[in-house]
């Protein structure tokens, strides 16, 4: 026997997830107008200078 499917709940569901997916690229859009320095940066206000992030760290070192 098939599940039946609420259509009610699966547009709330997509509806959310559009939402979810345009404000990633807006907060894409927003990080990738800062500079490596920019970022770098940030993540030491965020979690303390030269804490945490490694591998991020160094991609941005890289590109700096």
């Amino acid at each position: 026997m098939a599940k039946k499917v609420d259509n009610r709940k699966s547009g709330k569901l997509q509806a959310r997830r559009n939402e979810r997916k345009e404000d990633a690229q807006i907060r894409q859009d927003l990080r990738n107008s800062k500079s490596a320095n920019d970022q770098i940066d940030e993540l030491n206000l965020r979690l303390g200078w030269g804490k945490g992030a490694r591998k991020e760290r160094e991609k941005l070192a890289k590109l700096v």
